[in-house]
Formats: C-alpha cells, sequence, structure tokens
C-alpha cells in the first residue's frame, strides 16, 4: 500500500466553444494499481506550482486547456493551464493522466 494519501481530479475541454468538460479522478484510496500511484506521485513531486495559472492568453480560443486539483498530505493545488503554456513536467504529469483516463462527464 502506498506510504501517503494522494487525490487528483484532472478536467480537460476540448477547445473551442460549447465543448464538454471531460475528466478523470485518481485516489490512493480507490483501485488504483500501486505502481501508478507511485508514477503519478513522482509527477506530481516534479511539477511546480507557481502562480496555480498555466495558460497563455494570447493563445486561440480551439487550444484545450485544463484543470488539476492535487491533494495529499503535503498540498492542496488547483492548477488552470493548456498545453501549449505548461512547462515539460506538467505535461508530463498531464499526459500521464490522459493516457490512464477513461473519458467520462464530471459531475
Amino acid at each position: 500500500m502506498s506510504e501517503k494519501k494522494i487525490r487528483v481530479v484532472f478536467q480537460e475541454s476540448g477547445g473551442g466553444w460549447g465543448n464538454p468538460l471531460l475528466g478523470q479522478v485518481f485516489d490512493s484510496d480507490r483501485d488504483v494499481a500501486e505502481e501508478e500511484i507511485a508514477e503519478l506521485r513522482s509527477l506530481v513531486e516534479r511539477c511546480s506550482f507557481p502562480n496555480n495559472t498555466i495558460r497563455d492568453q494570447q493563445l486561440a480560443v480551439d487550444v484545450s486547456g485544463f484543470e488539476l486539483t492535487i491533494q495529499d498530505e503535503d498540498k492542496n493545488v488547483a492548477v488552470t493551464g493548456d498545453m501549449l503554456a505548461a512547462d515539460k513536467n506538467m505535461r508530463e504529469l498531464v499526459n500521464f493522466i490522459k493516457k490512464r483516463s477513461r473519458k467520462k462527464l464530471l459531475e
């Protein structure tokens, strides 16, 4: 069992106007493989969250955006961003989550 609890909520918009918000929840208390939680935790630890916004305001409206909430024993962070403005570590975290996500509407 993982030593520390972690919960990550990921929401992604497809870009453009009127696209639904899709997402995924990773929670160490749920049925998520221990190896995936360990990798997720490692990716989170490499990320920096300087101002909780990672977005280029000059970008076109069709760029997909994301919202990411990370809760563990050390942090409670909410980040809004897009992949074009995100740094390498944040892109790796978002891509990890997207690969393992089954897209669904979050309530």
